[in-house]
């Protein structure tokens, strides 16, 4: 069972991470100092116990199986965010596509039932991969803010994958966040090289439209292909300068970095 097998490792890194780990280290002077008490100090809030860092989220709402208790399960097991669909036709809904009839199927009577006890019961909804009938209807029917977590513009690149104008303010105006995806033909039109200064443009164009708080960073590292530019987040000072290229000022490169993703699941998790 994938969701076990990840649920042990999380906690295994979390033992010795917030367990004690790194709580207390030894100085030059051989003085023992107390990181968390540093970090609070500063401001920062400290994540402390395995509850508060652990946050599993589910690619497919498939995994429901057609029932609340399918729903109730999944949370159970730790998941905080559920794509309602992947590529695939679900007992939620149904996925994008090229055909326009196709993307404009709604939502099925019960992915609307479950949008309602998904905000009931603090789980977030992510539209990525969603059709843009299901799209308008997770606006329409969720009292809560959602996310779009791995897409980019639509006008800069045409694939179905990305977000219209109309969305990207939809998500905005719900007070939801869309994480900028690294796959080079959801930033470029028929490339397979992904440059830092694309996931900057579209970063650029999402926060004119929108605003830079619904601008994340969303990877999608494990679902691509192609050759990037930052193959992995070792890389990530390339795209800082990249988006310091766009005019976005420090503070909105932390922004989008890490704080609005911090502010987002303080808020809704």
């Amino acid at each position: 069972n994938y969701y076990e097998i990840g649920q042990e490792l999380i906690a295994s890194d979390f033992d010795y991470f917030a367990g004690g780990g790194l709580k207390k280290t030894t100085g030059a002077d051989g003085d023992k100092t107390d990181l968390y008490q540093l970090a609070e100090e500063a401001g920062y809030k400290v994540i402390k116990t395995q509850a508060e860092a652990e946050s599993l989220t589910a690619e497919d709402g498939n995994g429901i199986n057609g029932t609340l208790a399918g729903l109730e399960k999944m949370y159970k097991m730790g998941i905080r965010l559920i794509s309602i669909t992947w590529n695939h036709e679900n007992c939620l809904g149904y996925p994008n596509s090229f055909d326009p009839e196709k993307m404009a199927l709604p939502l099925k009577p019960f992915g609307c039932e479950m949008i309602d006890a998904m905000n009931r019961m603090g789980i977030i909804a992510d539209v990525s991969h969603l059709s843009d009938g299901g799209f308008w209807d997770v606006v329409k029917h969720s009292s809560k803010p959602f996310v779009a977590s791995h897409s980019n513009a639509r006008e800069l690149c045409p694939v179905m994958r990305n977000l219209t104008d109309d969305m990207l303010r939809a998500v905005a105006d719900k007070g939801g966040m869309v994480g900028l995806n690294y796959a080079a033909d959801f930033l470029v039109d028929k490339t397979r090289y992904t440059y830092c200064a694309d996931i900057a443009r579209h970063a650029r164009y999402m926060a004119d439209k929108a605003g830079v708080d619904i601008v994340a960073l969303g990877s999608d590292f494990d679902g691509i292909g192609g050759k990037l530019e930052m193959d992995d987040c070792s890389k990530l000072p390339l795209l800082a300068e990249a988006l310091r290229k766009e005019g976005f000022t420090e503070d909105e490169v932390e922004r989008i970095f890490y704080r609005n993703a911090q502010r987002f699941f303080e808020e809704n998790l």
